[in-house]
């Protein structure tokens, strides 16, 4: 493909799934902004407080279940662009069958319905980073770098964009975009990490000097929003990461710094700590609870995730524009007015 920009393509009623979590949420939100463009949001639970959140910015909530088919026909009616936002990235209790379903599965479900609207012209699917798995040092990841996923999360969310991707080579217009690290107001997953180190509280494992590369909702919507808007990019993929690579450390002292703390001076080796981490996320999951730490929390300071987005910038004119300090600071505002710190 040319590094030139296409034509831009209008988006006048679109869809979008996973309305209620993070990404989804500001997404919908983003797009009830835009001038003639009408917003449905589809959500299992219509009557949930996120519900309502999005009718009072004049959002149309739509009831539907992507692992029902039998669900969504409603929702896609006279709508020509689809955003599937909708995913689990959840606790090690979960089954291997929910994440298959979900992040999986449910793609194929959607596309097979969107084949029974033809006003439906773009179907952006938001994947992740992850499915590359970890990344070797000193490497950015592009879209061509073999994936090699190693837990069920990342798998799984593999085989949804290959659900894509088949169904993109036999026309159908397909878009897929891979989210680094998400981060901002509204994540209430990070804010884990950000309660812990202000409350001094986390401790760095090792030498933390992998790679990180977050994004900023903000940055992260715009990307997308931009992946449904120009023309012939149908069956490309695409990396939205932020426009810093941080190690591991230098991420934590810009929270710590942000917060007004220092770091524990104290930091175990990684060995002491993983093997102890996966044992306990084995254990917890008997008992179907969510583990204090487990095999994800460890890796967080031994595998590398630094990416190009130089396609996306090539291709989509988009360019992130949110440094990791500045984003962090809006995000501990917004934890600080809501008593999450």
């Amino acid at each position: 493909m040319s590094d030139t920009l296409s034509e831009i393509r209008d988006i006048k009623t679109c869809l979008v799934t996973g309305a209620s979590g993070f990404v989804g949420s500001h997404l919908s939100l983003k797009l009830s902004q835009a001038e003639h463009v009408s917003v449905k949001a589809l959500l299992r639970n219509p009557q949930s407080p996120i519900a309502d959140q999005l009718r009072s910015a004049g959002i149309n909530v739509v009831p539907g279940d992507i692992t029902k088919p039998d669900t969504l026909d409603l929702a896609m009616e006279n709508v020509d662009t689809v955003f599937h936002a909708a995913a689990v990235l959840g606790p090690a209790h979960l089954s291997a069958e929910t994440y298959r379903s979900v992040n999986a599965e449910a793609v194929r479900n959607m596309i097979d319905t969107c084949r029974n609207h033809s006003s439906i012209t773009r179907f952006v699917h938001i994947s992740s980073v992850g499915v590359l798995g970890p990344v070797p040092p000193k490497i950015r990841a592009d879209e061509g770098t073999p994936p090699r996923p190693k837990d069920i999360y990342e798998i799984t969310k593999l085989d949804g964009e290959e659900h894509a991707l088949t169904a993109a080579k036999t026309g159908f217009p397909c878009v897929i975009v891979r989210p680094g690290w998400v981060y901002g107001p509204g994540d209430t997953r990070t804010v884990r990490l950000f309660r812990m180190i202000a409350r001094r509280r986390f401790m760095v494992i090792g030498k933390a000097d992998n790679k990180q590369h977050p994004v900023y909702i903000d940055d992260l919507i715009d990307g997308i929003i931009k992946a449904a808007q120009i023309s012939g990019i149908e069956g490309r993929v695409y990396h939205l990461c932020g426009p810093e690579i941080l190690t591991v450390n230098e991420l934590c002292q810009s929270v710590a710094e942000t917060a007004g703390v220092t770091l524990l001076p104290f930091r175990p080796p990684v060995w002491s700590v993983r093997g102890p981490a996966w044992m306990i996320g084995k254990i917890w999951s008997l008992f179907n609870r969510h583990p204090p730490v487990d095999h994800r929390k460890a890796d967080f300071f031994v595998v590398n995730r630094a990416y190009s987005i130089q396609r996306a910038k090539n291709e989509l004119g988009w360019s992130p524009k949110v440094r990791f300090k500045d984003g962090i600071q809006q995000t501990m505002d917004w934890y600080k007015v809501r008593g999450l710190l």
